[in-house]
């Protein structure tokens, strides 16, 4: 096995959302359970900056029930740079920290990819009918795959409606 298997819990619609956009390939963890993992590698940003959270654990990562999302790392990742761990030295884990920094990051893009969606919905009929955000919400939901709830659905309105009364553009959540 080239890789390692690191659980990442996150909320359901978020591990929804990305597994869908990121398309992940079926792996075998050591416990022989399969699991569709997210694929970090070094040559983006967002994989460097997992690569370097995380720290050395005291055994492999096991398959558990309350986690419903992956991270793939190859044991070589980052051979030639001392600050990111070996995979084929330790095995690897994510402490809570640098958990809840991913989790935000994955959050944001979340957030900024609805609130574009939502944006556009509500342009095209140029009125601010909260049924429209609403449809278009769940259209977002339904076309991503994402599972949400009420609480969810509720939150990401009061969301967009704030998004449409600032001034500030969403790139900035983004940076």
């Amino acid at each position: 096995m080239n890789r390692q298997i690191i659980p990442f819990p996150l909320p359901i619609y978020l591990a929804t959302f990305f597994g869908n956009k990121l398309g992940t390939e079926q792996c075998e963890l050591r416990d022989g359970s399969f699991e569709n993992p997210f694929f970090v590698n070094l040559h983006s940003d967002f994989g460097a900056f997992v690569l370097r959270k995380l720290s050395p654990a005291r055994a492999p990562a096991k398959k558990d029930t309350a986690v419903n999302f992956y991270i793939s790392v190859s044991i070589r990742a980052g051979n030639n740079q001392p600050d990111i761990l070996q995979g084929n030295r330790h095995f690897l884990k994510l402490d809570k920290q640098a958990m809840r920094e991913i989790e935000e990051k994955f959050r944001t893009v979340f957030r900024t990819q609805l609130s574009i969606f939502v944006s556009g919905a509500e342009s095209e009929r140029e009125s601010e009918n909260s049924r429209i955000r609403t449809r278009a919400i769940r259209t977002f939901c339904h076309n991503n795959h994402v599972i949400y709830t009420d609480k969810n659905l509720t939150a990401w309105k009061k969301m967009c409606q704030r998004n449409k009364k600032s001034a500030k553009p969403l790139i900035y959540g983004l940076l």
